[in-house]
């Protein structure tokens, strides 16, 4: 008998200490749990500057389009779509036989007007002396005659040759400023002949790269024929449409950053150069441009956001690191009052300036999250420690 109610003892004690191991249905043991360890804050609402975030377009600072100036059949194109050149690399080059033909004859026909003026101006010469001789004479003449020295036929002969005198200066005169007048006009059109031959080669304007090819070998080019659309390197702009309700908190020489997906790095940042002074009637959005820093490399028309600061307002921030992304959905990992950590559904807003992430919904204040996600970071871990 007391052996059996010995068994019965020992077989109870092992019973209670069996429901001593065992949980609540629906828990787990922390012993049992996957432990981490992360750094974690208290979500809490403070004033910081709202940063609107504007989508827009990579554009060349600089770009042109070159076109002939002359009329002549391309002889060569040294450039292709998408080649690099420097400032005064030759891309095009047209056939110069007709400017160079008309430079010879603008040459003939300054060296003419030279030799028409020379002898206009010998002329001249002449008729003054003769003019300054019978000038002389006609005056002697004049006194001889109240003198009663000469009669006046003999005085009439004198006096008609010294109006005839200065009729022929007058003439010679007109002859010098007429032949000034044509060797001007051929100066003009031989240095005309000389520019329109320097046109036969079409040098780059500056550094820069080709973005379109128009044109040809053996195409005919004549003045205003578009040959490339060229634009310059390292100098790019982005181009954004601010909603005018924002307007008013930028101004030129302000530095925001813009990010541009493709570029595969970080934000860049510029200064803006220009607002359009008046909205566009349709999207009531002024048009704004941001100079990029020099020496960045991009393509035009790409996709790029800029972050605008627009004043301050209250908001909850955490740091892009928080952030989790599944699909098109984000998550923040919270942590509980048992350290606990859940994946909580959060609606994003605008970035700050200090690239947080502002949480419009989905996190409250006060509520403990995780700052710098671990790799091993699960939903339903248990946190080890406190770690703010």
């Amino acid at each position: 008998m007391y052996r059996k109610f010995f068994l019965m003892l020992i077989g109870l004690s092992i019973l209670f200490s069996g429901c001593e191991d065992k949980v609540k249905p629906g828990m787990k043991k922390a012993s049992h749990m996957l432990k981490i360890a992360a750094s974690t804050d208290i979500a809490k609402r403070e004033k910081k500057p709202f940063i609107y975030e504007c989508t827009g377009t990579i554009e060349s600072g600089k770009s042109s389009r070159i076109s002939s100036k002359l009329m002549g059949v391309v002889k060569k194109v040294y450039v292709r779509e998408g080649d690099q050149f420097q400032k005064d690399d030759l891309l095009v080059e047209i056939d110069d036989r007709q400017v160079k033909s008309a430079m010879k004859q603008a040459e003939s026909a300054l060296e003419e007007s030279k030799r028409a003026l020379l002898s206009s101006k010998a002329f001249l010469k002449s008729a003054s002396a003769r003019l300054n001789l019978s000038k002389i004479t006609y005056k002697r003449y004049q006194k001889l005659l109240k003198e009663d020295s000469v009669s006046a036929q003999e005085f009439d002969e004198v006096e008609a040759r010294y109006k005839q005198a200065e009729a022929e200066y007058s003439r010679a005169k007109s002859m010098v400023d007429a032949a000034v007048s044509r060797m001007k006009r051929a100066e003009a059109a031989y240095g005309s002949a000389k520019v329109r031959a320097k046109d036969s080669v079409v040098l780059a304007p500056y550094k820069g790269r080709i973005t379109k090819k128009m044109i040809e070998s053996g195409d005919l080019a004549s003045p205003g024929t578009p040959l490339f659309d060229v634009e310059a390197e390292e100098l790019y702009q982005g181009v954004f449409f601010l909603p005018e309700n924002y307007i008013q908190y930028v101004a030129p020489g302000e530095k925001i950053a813009v990010s541009i997906p493709s570029s595969g790095g970080g934000n860049i940042y510029g200064v803006i150069s220009r607002i359009d002074p008046s909205a566009d009637q349709r999207t009531r959005t002024f048009k704004v441009k941001v100079d990029l820093e020099s020496g960045s490399k991009f393509s035009s028309g790409v996709f790029a956001r800029g972050f605008f600061p627009v004043g301050e307002r209250d908001m909850i921030l955490v740091p892009e690191s928080a952030i989790v992304h599944h699909g098109q959905l984000i998550f923040v990992y919270i942590v509980d009052d048992k350290n606990i950590v859940k994946l909580r559904l959060v609606r994003r807003g605008s970035r700050s300036t200090d690239q947080s992430v502002e949480i419009l919904s989905g996190l409250n204040p006060g509520e403990k999250y995780i700052t710098h996600l671990p790799a091993n970071i699960k939903d339903g871990a248990f946190l080890e420690g406190k770690n703010e």
